[in-house]
């Protein structure tokens, strides 16, 4: 996502030229860091590939993510155990981010960033993820997906106000129409199968604001110190897998949840495939915050609830509403709106260069 220059005295971004990369032809800017997502070096990729693959990573293990927690679910019938799992999710990945930097030959807990600010991330990132979880036990999946959808417009308000950034109003005017598609599709979709709860878009709704929180503190901890996707993954998991495991046993929900789970083993399966589904595409899209910044991270997620959900009315027919035809015709807008950006703004670079 391009951001225009600040003339307020911060420290303008730079933007991508999707085409020849950070820095093309200009020795005061530095390189950018390496890109490695699951053992793959995609740094020498040119950078639209590179967002081309991160982008289709994180479309398909979050539709597979996706379709597998509606199915658990809807067909475990009596689990109401959002922070529990929760727990073990965040166990799952600051496991397998320690292990894969141990096989790529790092140190498991070095680290660039100061623990302060992975403890920003850890904070919000247990808030965001438990309460995200916990909203699935009281709302249906559409449901859920109507208000989650309005974290682009979370994270851009806090990338204005916290980071002082500033975008193009074409750039603005786009994300609005790919939130207001993704609501439009959700709201088709939730017709079918309504259920409503205050108590679940209330706790939903306070994840927006974690959710913004925790996007635009990782963008700080990869882009302002220069760490690793991995090195975010393990601490950040691991502190918040901490939290997330005293907010369980405080609640009393520990004890409960694990004698559920034991007459039940089948869920520790669910709770393992859904982990590396989410782990694949967490990386993926803290890959395209690090490379692309946060904003561009959160485009993406908001198309992928609108692909998810034409995906789940072309697998699962379902009654016809006219939502989805509007809900088509402003996401192909937005989407060429913000595509209609990038390249002006690759091509006043070029012309710079």
């Amino acid at each position: 996502m391009a951001v225009v220059d600040d003339q307020d005295g911060y420290e303008p971004v730079k933007s991508v030229d999707l085409e020849k990369g950070a820095g093309a032809k200009d020795a005061s800017v530095p390189a950018p860091a390496k890109l490695k997502v699951l053992m793959f070096d995609l740094s020498g990729l040119p950078p639209m590939v590179q967002l081309l693959l991160l982008t289709s990573g994180v479309f398909l293990f979050f539709i597979l993510c996706g379709s597998l927690e509606e199915n658990m679910f809807n067909n475990v019938n009596g689990f109401t155990f959002g922070w529990y799992m929760t727990v073990f999710e965040l166990l799952g990945f600051a496991l397998t981010a320690a292990l894969e930097r141990r096989a790529a030959g790092e140190q498991v807990f070095e680290h660039r960033a100061p623990l302060v600010n992975h403890v920003i991330v850890a904070v919000s990132m247990t808030f965001a993820r438990g309460l995200t979880n916990m909203s699935l036990q009281y709302l249906n999946y559409p449901s859920q997906v109507i208000f989650k959808s309005l974290k682009l417009i979370v994270v851009l308000i806090g990338s204005i106000v916290i980071y002082k950034k500033r975008y193009p109003s074409q750039e603005l005017a786009s994300c609005g129409m790919l939130v207001v598609s993704a609501i439009l599709f959700t709201l088709g979709d939730a017709d079918v199968s309504p259920r409503f709860s205050w108590t679940g878009i209330g706790v939903v709704l306070l994840s927006l604001f974690f959710d913004a929180l925790h996007s635009n503190s990782q963008e700080h901890v990869l882009q302002a110190h220069n760490a690793s996707t991995l090195e975010l993954m393990i601490f950040g998991n691991l502190f918040a897998a901490a939290m997330s495991f005293l907010v369980t046993a405080v609640s009393g929900e520990l004890l409960e949840a694990y004698r559920f789970c034991g007459q039940q083993p089948v869920i520790y399966l669910y709770f393992t495939v859904r982990m590396l589904f989410v782990y694949g595409g967490v990386l993926c899209f803290v890959a395209i915050i690090k490379r692309f910044g946060v904003v561009a991270a959160t485009t993406i997620t908001t198309v992928r609830k609108v692909l998810s959900i034409i995906l789940s009315f072309l697998v699962f027919p379902k009654p016809f509403s006219m939502a989805y035809v509007i809900a088509g015709v402003v996401f192909c807008a937005g989407t060429y709106l913000n595509l209609n950006v990038q390249r002006r703004v690759g091509t006043r670079t070029n012309h710079k260069e």
